[in-house]
């Protein structure tokens, strides 16, 4: 009951700040940003201790007190390989990357809605796709367009994300949840008919 009430609260009132999108941030936007690459570090120590903690209350003994140490070891270096999914077949990509253009035909074709969703007017994407596509990207609204052009030049040719760097595969999975999140926004609003939200929920990329 807590921890849904919880989930419930941070969605309703944090879902749209600008901290949750830092928590996104790779340390090179972050060091762009802030001067320094590490995360704040209260926010390492309470990662240090809930991990800590979650080992210590499961019970008394040396194997559960290490899942605590997984935890660390899973979040602080794994997560490259996980970051899409690596077992994605070319068919998979090939949706994937169908429902980024269709969303983009869409926002193209109702620019009002996704203006009244971010409240922001887009910014003209790069003519240099290669630039685009290898450059820095920060979750912004008003970067929607320019998120959606950079997967798709990602995406050209691509049939296993292994053929990506680990750090392009980071990449990957922060612009597809930040075009994902302003898609849910989009399909929130009241002027978005049922069959729109419908077809924005089926169109949602998710690599």
């Amino acid at each position: 009951m807590i921890a849904g009430g919880l989930i419930f609260l941070l969605r309703r009132y944090w879902s749209g700040t600008k901290k949750r999108a830092r928590i996104h941030l790779t340390p090179a936007e972050r060091e762009k940003k802030d001067g320094k690459k590490k995360p704040p570090f209260w926010t390492r120590i309470a990662l240090i201790l809930s991990a800590i903690g979650v080992s210590f209350s499961h019970g008394a003994n040396d194997g559960q007190k290490g899942i605590g140490l997984v935890m660390l070891v899973l979040i602080g270096v794994a997560p490259a390989g996980f970051v899409v999914n690596m077992n994605a077949s070319g068919y998979e990509i090939t949706r994937t990357r169908d429902a980024v253009n269709n969303v983009e035909t869409f926002f193209q074709q109702r620019p009002e809605l996704l203006k009244k969703a971010t409240g922001v007017d887009q910014l003209v994407p790069s003519p240099d796709t290669n630039t685009a596509a290898n450059g820095e990207f920060h979750c912004h609204p008003a970067n929607t367009i320019n998120a959606l052009d950079r997967v798709k030049t990602m995406l050209t040719g691509v049939e296993n994300y292994e053929s990506l760097k680990p750090e392009q595969r980071g990449q990957l999975r922060r612009i597809m949840l930040c075009i994902s999140d302003t898609t849910d926004k989009v399909a929130k609003l009241p002027d978005v008919s049922a069959d729109d939200q419908r077809l924005l929920k089926k169109l949602k990329p998710i690599c």
